[in-house]
């Protein structure tokens, strides 16, 4: 943790120009890594009182970043985080470069859950509490206006019109579910956000029950890779967060046949197979991320 802390990318939050000044392509994707980064502060200011201050204060510059770089009101994709920027770094990764303007909608719930994060790591009287909250559901609110009939959406839009980058369509994953589940607690069961954020959070769950799940369709839907048809780049992490649900409600054997999917296509005990990316540096056993990746992870 202190090593991350530590590190130029988050301490250059603390000097004039950041993001831009700061050397560092990842945050072409910065809904994904500064999202990533202020659920990380928000954890270490609680587990470190002494640099609590300066954890927070660079979190909220993160979440500010984000939320003034947000699709506006109005907009098909109104209050959107960006999943690719040409702004938050000085030298862009291609991919940003490829895909900009585009919306995939795995990202604006990761930075909401992290927004979730940073609101409870502040103290009540912070008078800025509120805004991450409310920056959070509006994510929320608009998953909910764009789900579609079968449960799901698309799984990139453009940002200028609203239209379908791809037609593939997105497999409800961790983040999703995270901000809903994490919304619907908090959120007064009386309100229509709650009844709704249920009614969505069913529809999505139902749509990967019933499509995905039976189907083994587990296609990789990364930021940085391109869509591939059905089956041809499969990746296991959704399968395994989808499984984790499954056993939370005691639906055993269907968990355990995702988990057993996950081992006979992803897991390495010996002998790695001489095609894959590296293989000469695994140490096994080992878990592998993607057929377009096929590495050590």
């Amino acid at each position: 943790d202190e090593a991350v802390f530590k590190t130029q990318y988050v301490q250059g939050w603390l000097k004039p120009g950041a993001p831009k000044a700061i050397v560092y392509d990842l945050y072409s994707y910065p809904s994904k890594i500064m999202g990533a980064l202020i659920g990380y502060l928000a954890d270490y200011s609680k587990a470190s009182a002494d640099r609590r201050d300066q954890a927070i204060e660079i979190a909220k510059k993160m979440a500010d970043w984000l939320i003034a770089n947000r699709q506006p009101a109005g907009s098909p994709l109104q209050y959107f985080t960006p999943t690719y920027s040409l702004e938050a770094c000085a030298n862009p990764r291609g991919e940003a470069r490829k895909y900009a303007g585009n919306h995939m909608m795995i990202y604006p719930a990761e930075a909401a859950c992290n927004f979730l994060k940073l609101h409870d790591a502040l103290a009540e009287n912070d008078p800025d509490r509120a805004k991450y909250f409310d920056a959070a559901l509006k994510i929320a609110i608009q998953y909910a206006a764009m789900q579609e009939a079968d449960g799901t959406w698309a799984i990139v839009y453009r940002e200028a019109d609203g239209s379908k980058f791809s037609q593939q369509r997105f497999i409800p994953e961790g983040w999703i579910f995270g901000l809903l589940d994490d919304l619907i607690k908090r959120l007064d069961p009386e309100s229509a956000e709650h009844r709704r954020l249920v009614a969505v959070r069913k529809a999505a769950f139902d749509y990967v029950d019933k499509s995905i799940r039976p189907a083994f369709l587990w296609n990789g839907q990364f930021e940085d890779a391109t869509i591939k048809p059905d089956y041809v780049n499969l990746q296991h992490g959704n399968a395994i967060t989808f499984a984790l649900q499954l056993f939370r409600v005691g639906r055993t054997a269907d968990a355990c046949a995702l988990v057993d999917w996950c081992e006979d296509q992803f897991v390495v005990w010996s002998a790695p197979c001489p095609d894959g990316i590296d293989f000469q540096t695994w140490r096994t056993p080992t878990a592998l991320e993607q057929y377009d990746y096929y590495t050590a992870i």
